[in-house]
């Protein structure tokens, strides 16, 4: 900062602060001009809105004069937090988060991402001195479950001042709940009297606490002497039969619900009896020796 008077005889120039830095002048005694600078090498946070007051006197017999500047300091954000609860929600159903920052001049701007993906049109934002409160509207879906909610406070005219605060979103949501042959098997290779291990996969949050089958509308229980094992989420089915043909189902539920997965059909290749075979050959032949016998 820089003080110059023009005044004869030169006045004397002195600065008013709680402490005074290094000052140098310069004067120009034809002209009648004092110049006088004092430097702060490092402002601090405390700085702000100080009143610096240059004044300049040559006799007693005038009052002195004054110049005075006040500091306005850009400052970054000292500290920016979600203060809502993180607690689990519900898909579907809409939420608002809350985010503060403080410390900022001029104040922060804050914004939220998800996923990497700006959510300012989901917001909106307050501004009190140097408070700035944003309020998230979120609608999560089931694919929001862990993903990172972040609040980003930064000062718009400071670059590299950004502070950020973050979420872990839990999301609840009923099972999502599909239906597959193991591994090892193909559905259009079953044959009679093979085991047939049917999978029932859930994605669910939190994770499931009942698991039911269904075989056509019917509810299908574990009964080992029918060769039906339920074992997790598996459903196993030995030496199967034509009778075990038809469509399965898996239901699973949690605390956000109940879901049923779409029908998986079990073809059964039914192998052909082979007496049959063997009677109508048999009675071929008979008849035959009789034909040769009448024509002997």
């Amino acid at each position: 900062m820089a003080a110059t008077f023009e005044r004869r005889p030169l006045p004397a120039v002195s600065w008013r602060r709680a402490e005074l830095p290094d000052q140098s002048s310069e004067t120009d005694a034809e002209r009648g001009i004092v110049r006088n600078e004092m430097v702060i090498e490092a402002l601090k946070r405390e700085d702000l809105l100080t009143e610096i007051t240059c004044q300049a006197s040559n006799t007693n017999l005038s009052a002195p004069i004054t110049a005075a500047v006040k500091l306005d300091i850009s400052l970054n954000p000292t500290e920016v937090q979600i203060t809502t609860s993180n607690k689990p929600c519900s898909a579907g159903e809409r939420i608002e988060i809350v985010c503060v920052s403080k410390g900022s001049r001029p104040p922060a701007k804050i914004s939220w991402w998800k996923d990497g993906k700006d959510l300012k049109r989901y917001a909106t934002d307050e501004i009190q001195d140097d408070v700035t409160t944003s309020k998230l509207f979120l609608t999560p879906s089931s694919d929001d479950n862990e993903k990172v909610l972040i609040c980003r406070a930064e000062n718009p005219v400071n670059a590299d001042s950004a502070l950020e605060d973050q979420w872990i979103l839990n999301v609840y949501y009923a099972p999502i709940v599909t239906v597959t042959f193991a591994a090892s098997q193909q559905n259009e290779l079953i044959r009679e009297g093979s085991d047939v291990h049917l999978e029932c996969n859930i994605q669910s949050n939190p994770p499931a606490t009942d698991v039911r089958w269904r075989f056509h509308s019917k509810s299908l229980p574990h009964d080992p002497s029918k060769g039906v094992l339920l074992r997790n989420n598996t459903l196993t089915l030995q030496n199967v039969q034509r009778s075990h043909r038809g469509r399965y189902r898996c239901l699973a539920s949690n605390l956000e619900g109940e879901s049923i997965s779409d029908e998986v059909v079990l073809r059964v290749q039914i192998c052909k009896q082979k007496h049959n075979s063997i009677a109508s050959h048999s009675r071929h032949l008979k008849l035959f020796q009789g034909y040769l016998k009448r024509t002997q």
